[in-house]
């Protein structure tokens, strides 16, 4: 399994993925809603489309890590597997 701070890690990173998609999709649709206005046509309905999945894939993909991270701290305490960093 690992110790408590690689669980933790893979934890948080699959969560920092999850939010990178969503803001990738946000900034998506948001380009799509400037272009739309600028243009005065709705012609960047493509990437709305991307955005809207990208967003999509993002929040389901960031219920399942939020779900294991507080059953993580619930087994082992929260704030298991921190680092303090090096100052």
């Amino acid at each position: 399994m690992g110790s408590l701070i690689m669980q933790r890690q893979r934890l948080v990173g699959e969560r920092n993925w999850a939010i990178v998609f969503i803001v990738f999709g946000l900034a998506s649709l948001g380009f799509s809603a400037t272009s739309s206005i600028v243009a005065q046509v709705l012609t960047a309905l493509g990437p709305a489309g991307i955005g809207l999945v990208f967003t999509a894939i993002g929040i389901v993909r960031l219920r399942a890590p939020r779900c294991e991270l507080a059953a993580f701290e619930a087994e082992h305490g929260v704030g298991a597997g921190e680092q303090s960093p090096i100052a």
